[in-house]
């Protein structure tokens, strides 16, 4: 047995080890020795990714074999010669360093279980993601319901993978993106009815940004743990066909600092995060400001929900009244089949919007339009109504002018008009009787307008900047 140990204040640790011809398993038990996490990553002889986990406590056990491997790692042959254990702490460039001790033990004995499940490839140990996105479960065109955001014992969830698949089913979620902390999950289990799908939360000190069907995972062999080199990295992770989220932009201490990043790169805003968390409704409201800003800077990123859940679901932060739990809120997303291409393909049209409990039930133009359409010129119809009658919601109409109507909402549908010749841009907020946000319809748009024609600025400081929030971590 190899034992490693020490304390990383905001940088990257290296440990290395012998592994022998015929060696039958690797396993390494890992932990932080106080509260709060680290990145582990395990590399054999050829740098080659093995294992990746989030280092907190209590202890994690990683297994790889040459012929099966633990949740987190990834099966093969085991080559002789130095292996390598990368540790990372990523938080302390912008904001006040915190110091992390762990202790990381490495055995070759199989100390963790096999996965146990019917599982689809999603990983190589290149870094490559093999995952299939055009396997469909539904071929019907139609509404899905999902969540982009998530997290398992793999990062720093409470729920296994199969835990949280199993809420998720109970939730009726048709579809949802794991998005673990800057590492990705080597298989993902299959499923009849809930299309499991990857991503990474890419986590670095001046933000988090999901990429949601990456071709890669992240490289972590001697990378560059800086907030720019992360985040470059992050982005490098797009096909073509992938979604980048930048999230909880204003969620303190988890807040979007890096005004460097080019707006041509990002797809989606999570304008609500996890509204059961103590801050979340004074932070979701600042992303809206933001949202708007963006649009009326000519910049079409679309606005999506994450549940960005953490916890099992009797478990509740201090002083929620109500479960962090995957699927609140919810993103729903017009697709054309339940695949992963389909879903990817209509969230970068925008053709989504999101919801906590309200049961939405809408159409624009009879469904000759979606969210995310153009319309230029054209009066547009909403026909709305909500199924939840356990409290009031109101629909606000805005627009690039602001507010421009508000609307008491029924179960009983009604039709609300707009004309778009007056209008750069139009979408739907629907807020509970307290004035919380409880979900938004995408904007539809005018794509010769002015502003779209010509958007202000190229990056999230050319066009946030100037918004009267907190900038910087010692304003927090």
């Amino acid at each position: 047995m190899h034992v490693f140990s020490g304390e990383i204040p905001f940088g990257h640790a290296v440990h290395s080890f012998h592994v022998a011809p015929n060696t039958p398993a690797i396993s390494l038990t890992g932990t932080t020795l106080r509260t709060g996490h680290l990145y582990c990553y395990l590399y054999d002889s050829r740098r080659q990714l093995r294992a990746s986990v989030m280092l907190q406590k209590p202890e994690k056990v990683l297994t790889v074999c040459p012929d099966w491997a633990s949740v987190g790692a990834l099966p093969g042959e085991l080559p002789p010669g130095e292996w390598q254990l990368h540790v990372y702490n990523v938080i302390g460039e912008s904001r006040s360093p915190q110091p992390m001790s762990y202790r990381l033990d490495v055995s070759f004995d199989a100390l963790a279980a096999p996965v146990d499940f019917d599982k689809l490839g999603v990983l190589r140990p290149d870094h490559q993601v093999i995952f299939d996105y055009q396997r469909t479960l539904s071929d019907r065109p139609g509404w899905y319901r999902g969540d982009l955001h998530g997290h398992t014992t793999l990062s720093d969830g409470n729920n296994t993978l199969l835990q949280a698949l199993d809420i998720m089913a109970e939730q009726g979620l048709d579809f949802f993106f794991l998005t673990e902390h800057n590492l990705s999950h080597a298989c993902l289990p299959r499923h009849d009815s809930v299309l499991m799908l990857p991503g990474i939360e890419v986590t670095a000190d001046k933000g988090h940004l999901n990429v949601h069907g990456p071709a890669a995972t992240l490289n972590m062999f001697n990378a560059d743990y800086s907030s720019r080199g992360l985040i470059t990295q992050g982005i490098a992770l797009k096909r073509p066909e992938s979604v980048l989220s930048v999230n909880h932009a204003m969620l303190h201490p988890w807040s979007w600092l890096y005004d460097e990043m080019p707006l041509a790169d990002v797809d989606v805003l999570e304008v609500l995060n996890d509204p059961t968390w103590k801050n979340a409704t004074p932070a979701n409201e600042q992303v809206v400001e933001i949202f708007n800003t963006l649009w009326n800077a000519g910049h079409r990123i679309y606005a999506v929900g994450g549940s960005d859940c953490h916890m099992q679901p009797h478990e509740r932060y201090p002083q929620a009244t109500e479960p962090s739990i995957y699927g609140d809120p919810a993103t729903w997303v017009y697709a054309q089949a339940l695949s992963g291409e389909a879903i990817l393909a209509a969230i970068k049209k925008g053709h989504c919007y999101f919801e906590r409990r309200c049961g939405l039930n809408f159409s624009l133009n009879d469904g000759a339009l979606l969210p995310g359409d153009a319309a230029d010129g054209r009066q547009v119809v909403l026909t709305v109504a909500v199924k939840d009658t356990g409290q009031r919601y109101t629909l606000q109409v805005v627009s690039d002018t602001g507010i421009l109507a508000e609307h008491a909402l029924e179960t009983t549908p009604q039709d609300i008009r707009c004309d778009m010749a007056e209008h750069a841009w139009i979408r739907w907020d629907i807020r509970r009787s307290n004035g919380t946000l409880e979900g938004m319809i995408n904007p539809v748009y005018c794509a010769q307008h002015p502003l779209f024609l010509s958007p202000i600025g190229t990056t999230w400081g050319d066009v946030t900047g100037h918004l009267e929030f907190p900038r910087s971590t010692d304003e927090e």
